[in-house]
């Protein structure tokens, strides 16, 4: 039997035994490898391994079996590990759309936040913004996108790196990375009302490859476009897809999507709640009716009226 960690690779190494005269002796150091099972919560069943002791407490940090096969790497993995791996994926996916359904059910009771927190905590997939070697695979799935939507794309790698990591950046750019590997990414473009002063973002291009559909990706980013506009003060977004592409639109309107009166159908927009487009009720409402009630949130408002006048007069004057 090869030793060899079925979870990490770890193998045999070679090195020296150095005496106090440094007298060298070559020698091998063996993993420490034990034979254990493990149990996937997902497929309800254990499974046995030989591993060392160092990927044991690894997947005791990472909160599980489950948890710790999400992240780990195929070329890590022995064949037996790798279709444990892929099992546990097929069954998180139908869990995920199942999830998906019940979510958009009406009267459903599951907490958007408890909902979120769950998809979390199955997905084993990173949404982060790119970086100067994400260049390639990104110009790639580019090309694509619009050989899908039968375009004549031009972007280079020259082209798509001036406008995401050069002097002068034009777009923001997230990917998706799915095992050491991009599956997806979009592009976030700034748009404007400057007579009303609002701030909006165009989700100009959002792209999932065909392998990874299905697993929440394409919600992912659109959360992460959320998270960015909403830093940014941004009070709207906007989304366009092709009129024919039905499967686009259903998975937008599923995000939260609007499809925009007086319009083919096509293009979406989803009003974003920011700390600066609160409603007048819903902050009025927030006030308590009694006048100890509306000293103690003005005193909130207004640090400095915190203390009674006897107390500042003390502190000014101890």
């Amino acid at each position: 039997m090869a030793r060899r960690c079925e979870l990490t690779g770890k193998g045999p190494m070679s090195g020296n035994n150095v005496s106090h005269a440094k007298n060298r002796t070559r020698r091998r150091f063996l993993p420490n490898l034990q034979d254990v099972t493990l149990i996937s919560d997902v497929l309800g069943r254990s499974f046995k391994f030989r591993i060392s002791n160092a990927a044991l407490r690894t997947v005791d940090h990472r909160g599980g079996f489950d948890a710790f096969m999400a992240k780990a790497k195929d070329v890590e993995l022995s064949d037996g590990a790798l279709k444990v791996k892929k099992e546990i994926a097929k069954a998180v996916a139908a869990v995920y759309a199942l999830l998906v359904d019940l979510v958009e059910k009406p009267g459903c009771s599951i907490a958007p936040g408890l909902f979120l927190l769950m998809i979390k905590k199955m997905q084993s997939f990173t949404i982060r913004p790119i970086v100067p070697g994400d260049i390639q695979d990104l110009v790639i799935m580019i090309h694509e996108l619009t050989a899908f939507h039968n375009d004549a794309g031009g972007a280079s790698i020259e082209s798509v790196t001036r406008d995401t990591i050069g002097p002068s950046p034009w777009w923001q750019t997230y990917v998706a990375e799915d095992d050491t590997k991009l599956v997806g990414y979009m592009v976030l473009l700034p748009l404007s009302k400057i007579a009303d002063g609002w701030r909006g973002i165009d989700l100009n291009h959002m792209y999932v490859r065909e392998t990874h559909r299905g697993k929440g990706i394409g919600r992912a980013l659109v959360e992460a476009a959320k998270t960015y506009a909403k830093s940014n003060a941004c009070t709207y977004m906007f989304i366009a897809t092709a009129p024919d592409n039905t499967a686009a639109q259903a998975a937008y309107l599923a995000c939260g999507f609007e499809s925009r009166p007086n319009a083919s159908g096509s293009r979406f927009r989803m009003q974003l709640q920011t700390q600066h487009t609160v409603s007048l009720v819903s902050w009025v409402s927030g006030f308590p009716r009694s006048p100890v009630g509306w000293r103690k949130r003005l005193a909130h408002l207004h640090p400095a009226r915190r203390l009674t006048p006897h107390a500042q007069t003390r502190t000014k004057h101890p």
